[in-house]
């Protein structure tokens, strides 16, 4: 198995637990702790799918190697990936928006629950983040559709070629 499609499998994986815990897991236990794990495997899957997408293109030669951070696979992906394949940038918001908050929180000061959100401060308490159980459900809508798209490229094409 090629490097993008373990990426890529990876990726399904990681949604079908942000799924699981969403639509399963939450509605039992009723913990809005629950949506940061949702949040964190959202986000993975959204960067395991976009790492997939750039391992499919440098294994096809259509990228050159370029460094293994997240800002310079963000840049290669806008520049190169996401135009040739039509992916859409709309993706790529909630993405780093969800970088930003979990960023966000594992720095963070003080956080809490308040009624159907999870609630995170910043630094000297400046700046106050929160998700909710309605924008956990809109990125896990969102990166469904992004891994979706994404996998029909790698996986699809994968099979076709016989590698």
């Amino acid at each position: 198995m090629e490097e993008f499609e373990k990426l890529t499998t990876e990726a399904y994986k990681s949604l079908q637990t942000a799924d699981h815990l969403l639509y399963t897991t939450y509605p039992m236990v009723h913990d809005v702790k629950l949506l940061i794990k949702i949040s964190e495997h959202t986000y993975m899957a959204m960067v395991l799918a976009m790492e997939g997408l750039l391992a499919y293109d440098y294994a096809y030669k259509r990228i050159t190697s370029y460094k293994d951070d997240f800002n310079t696979k963000l840049d290669v992906f806008k520049l190169k990936s996401e135009p040739r394949y039509g992916i859409g940038r709309s993706y790529l918001l909630p993405l780093l928006e969800l970088r930003e908050f979990l960023q966000q929180y594992k720095k963070s000061i003080m956080a809490f629950a308040r009624k159907e959100s999870y609630v995170v401060y910043g630094e000297n308490y400046k700046q106050m983040r929160g998700i909710s159980l309605e924008k956990a459900k809109e990125n896990l809508f969102t990166a469904k559709q992004f891994v979706e798209k994404i996998g029909r490229v790698t996986l699809n094409n994968a099979r076709l070629s016989g590698r």
